[in-house]
């Protein structure tokens, strides 16, 4: 491929190293990136950390190599734009960077999210993993809305024709079989991790901002309405008649609703009355979203469709009390009463009185919390991952090495 063989030979792509794995990522930082952006670095470094051989690919203007906080990541340069044909020809680019990688010794395993279906042909020459994150048509299902025919194509062909799945929770592995009709060869579940487990970096500007705000209820993540984001605007409501103090909290990218950012939305369901009262602080550094996390009476995440979110997760490490929903993985996430509640996704009322339960105990708020910090820390940490994702590679790589699938 044009621009490409140049990133064949590499220091990391030494014999010494026990895998080769690439990754797939077209939201790695420094690009604005959501959660599969932030799971892929953290999950580089920590595969290199291992003795693995580890690169991310992207799509970008000009094929480059770069370094980012130790990763190798190798930019495909994307193809000339032609009416109809360039989201084929991108990946087909990507297919035959994969296959010529390969035949060279040069990768053993190549993983890709499902979302957005990027390789929609078989790829014979290592083994290909997808990790269901969420696909595009599965919010779509979820949500009863239509979305591009093309896309929802390519992830089923993407599907179809790569069947090693790694499922981020158990209901995103069942729900993604579902609802596109197809089933893995080999399949395992992974949940996902929090980098660090200490999450230890602080930002005093951001922990002065928050603190000036107390008491709050804080969401975390996109803002729109698949998350619940204007769900928990409806709560809110019932909830500030009762603490004339309480505030709430967004802190994440707008989604747009009915043509303009969820902000509007939320803001007409809280009115004169209430608007005032609540804040938006748009996409933040991580750090800084862990300031406004330590800080929060509750973190609140009522989503309609998710296939994991870390977002509870980090808030239960930092001892917070969570309220998050009982659609899609989260029971697998929160032990309902022990390490934080779960609510109904479509019902405002519920989530009023799910919040109201921390906000009118706070002793049993913090026990709760702390209970929950321990457990997430046991529960969902990046060793674990690494090792269960290298024993589910190294079953393929073997199988492949034999001549099986």
């Amino acid at each position: 491929m044009p621009g490409s063989t140049g990133f064949a030979r590499h220091q990391f792509l030494e014999s010494r190293y026990a895998v080769k794995i690439a990754l797939f990522c077209n939201e790695f930082p420094p690009r604005q990136h959501g959660g599969i952006g932030s799971f892929t670095l953290s999950y580089a470094r920590a595969l290199l950390a291992k003795g693995h051989a580890t690169t991310v690919v992207e799509f970008g203007e000009a094929a480059r190599i770069r370094d980012h906080e130790g990763v190798r990541v190798i930019t495909l340069a994307a193809p000339s734009r032609i009416r109809g044909t360039t989201d084929f020809r991108l990946r087909y680019r990507l297919w035959r960077w994969a296959n010529a990688e390969a035949k060279r010794g040069d990768l053993d395993v190549f993983e890709l999210p499902e979302y957005d279906g990027m390789m929609p042909f078989p790829l014979r020459e290592c083994a290909a993993v997808l990790r269901l994150h969420i696909s595009r048509r599965v919010v779509q299902h979820d949500l009863g809305t239509k979305g591009s025919l093309k896309l929802n194509v390519f992830e089923s062909l993407t599907l179809r024709c790569n069947r090693n799945w790694i499922g981020v929770s158990r209901h995103i592995l069942d729900h993604t079989q579902k609802v596109f009709g197809i089933h893995p060869r080999n399949s395992t579940v992974v949940l996902n991790p929090v980098a660090d487990p200490n999450l230890s970096v602080r930002v005093p500007a951001a922990s002065n901002e928050a603190g000036s705000l107390q008491p709050y209820i804080l969401f975390a993540g996109y803002v729109g309405e698949r998350k619940g984001a204007l769900l928990l605007a409806e709560a809110a409501r019932e909830l500030f008649a009762k603490y004339p103090d309480l505030r709430l909290v967004y802190v994440g990218l707008e989604n747009d609703y009915q043509g303009k950012p969820a902000s509007h939305k939320i803001l007409s369901i809280l009115g004169k009355e209430f608007g005032g009262r609540t804040h938006f602080t748009g996409p933040r550094p991580h750090a800084e979203v862990l300031e406004w996390m330590r800080k929060a009476a509750v973190v609140c995440l009522p989503s309609r469709s998710e296939s994991f979110g870390l977002v509870p997760v980090e808030a239960m490490m930092l001892g917070r009390p969570v309220v998050y929903t009982r659609c899609g993985p989260g029971p697998e996430v929160v032990d309902d009463g022990k390490t934080g509640l779960l609510c109904d996704a479509f019902d405002a009322t519920e989530l009023a009185a799910k919040i109201d339960q921390f906000l009118s105990r706070p002793s049993w708020a913090e026990s709760i919390g702390n209970h929950a910090s321990q457990v997430a820390r046991e529960r969902f940490n990046m060793s674990q991952c690494v090792s269960q994702s290298l024993d589910f590679y190294q079953t393929l790589v073997a199988r492949q090495a034999g001549g099986g699938n």
